[in-house]
């Protein structure tokens, strides 16, 4: 059985609603999500990065961290942080990104973590002294928490543009056990259509209804979830 959660859509500035679809100068049309690999371009603690439009994800071994902000503050500040001669570092007080923390409670805090189906394309941040560049940082198209609870996988990919995660349950594991913690935002809410609403400074996050899924391929058969 698989349990899926969708990242619908971010608003950022006020009025200024985006789907996680990348449009805009910098990336014309539809993108998919993709997630590099941490090489050292980012914070030791985090194993997996993704952007889509103004939300920026991190993926460490005890906590995703979701970050919204206006991208032109993080082009500010990633030139300033160039000048400096540093890398930029997971969200702290130097970020004008508004962050939301998302935990697994009662979970595996040592789970592994591992990029799943590479992709062609690679990035390179050649940022202050050459010997600090990071070049061809591998690209995957999903990434992977294994065991997070007995028997249960924690996927992130992305369909149609957004960025999805699934938790996959093993026949015979017990799926009640999922239980997701946030963290940072000023106040949430569901909506009538099942949605999970999260205000935050830079504006909001929602999360869609939850799908479940059982079985594999044709044989698989969509359950009631809440």
């Amino acid at each position: 059985m698989a349990v899926t959660f969708a990242l619908l859509a971010a608003t950022g500035a006020p009025g200024a609603e985006r789907e996680f679809d990348n449009r805009g100068p910098l990336a014309p049309g539809r993108m998919p999500v993709f997630f590099e690999h941490n090489a050292g371009q980012t914070d030791s603690s985090v194993r997996f990065l993704a952007r889509q439009g103004d939300l920026m994800v991190w993926i460490t071994a005890d906590e995703i961290v979701f970050g919204l902000g206006e991208r032109g503050s993080e082009l500010a500040r990633a030139r300033t942080l160039k000048a400096r001669g540093r890398r930029d570092p997971l969200p702290d007080r130097e970020s004008r990104r508004s962050i939301v923390r998302m935990r697994l409670s009662g979970a595996n805090q040592a789970p592994r973590v591992e990029g799943l189906d590479p992709l062609p394309g690679v990035s390179h941040y050649l940022i202050g002294d050459p010997a600090s560049w990071r070049t061809h940082v591998r690209h995957y198209a999903r990434v992977a928490y294994r065991d997070v609870y007995p028997g249960i996988d924690l996927v992130f990919h992305s369909r149609n543009g957004k960025l999805e995660y699934d938790f996959e349950v093993s026949a015979g594991a017990d799926e009640t056990k999922i239980e997701l913690v946030f963290e940072g935002m000023n106040s949430a809410g569901v909506e009538k259509n099942g949605h999970l609403v999260m205000k935050v400074g830079g504006g909001e996050l929602r999360h869609g209804q939850p799908t479940s899924l059982e079985g594999d391929g044709a044989s698989s058969r969509v359950l009631q979830t809440r």
